[in-house]
């Protein structure tokens, strides 16, 4: 069974699946206070439809991001660790961020989608330096219309 942070406690489990959960989403949304998103992230304690992620853990501590669309689910991934789902939540709450600053911000010359990966490669630096290089290789790794040289650079120390 998956439970979420608005469950209660529930009996036979020596830990509380609504602490986890809770203390998860404040740490979560103490980070997104350094990348301007602090009460943004709509995964937190609630489940939405229209492919909005949320987040729950089951009976062996395992944590479920899962999406769903019109009622389908469109999308779940697991993981036991806690630093896989803060990563999880951050990535895609400054891709979100990303985004919507790439359309308030368009630069002469430059690709759209570039724009925004260069603003959330800098969000996530400014998180974790590791998360913005794991983004950057996963974005290399997934897009095979574009040469490595054409994802933009890692920003540098701030």
């Amino acid at each position: 069974m998956i439970y979420y942070v608005d469950d209660k406690d529930v009996p036979g489990l020596p830990w509380s699946p609504a602490r986890v959960l809770t203390d998860l989403f404040e740490e979560i949304d103490r980070m997104s206070a350094v990348v301007g998103a602090r009460g943004k992230l709509p995964y937190i304690g609630m489940i939405r439809d229209m492919a909005y992620p949320f987040i729950g853990i089951d009976d062996d501590g395992v944590f479920h991001w899962i999406a769903i669309e019109r009622n389908i689910e469109v999308g779940h991934r697991q993981t036991a660790d806690r630093g896989e789902i803060l990563y999880w939540a951050l990535e895609d709450t400054t891709s979100v961020l990303a985004s919507n600053w790439k359309l308030e911000h368009p630069r002469r010359g430059q690709e759209q989608r570039v724009t925004g990966w260069i603003r959330q490669f800098d969000l996530l630096y400014k998180l974790n330096p590791a998360w913005a290089q794991r983004c950057r290789q996963e974005l290399a790794d997934t897009l095979v219309d574009v040469p490595d040289t054409g994802i933009p650079p890692l920003p540098g120390p701030v």
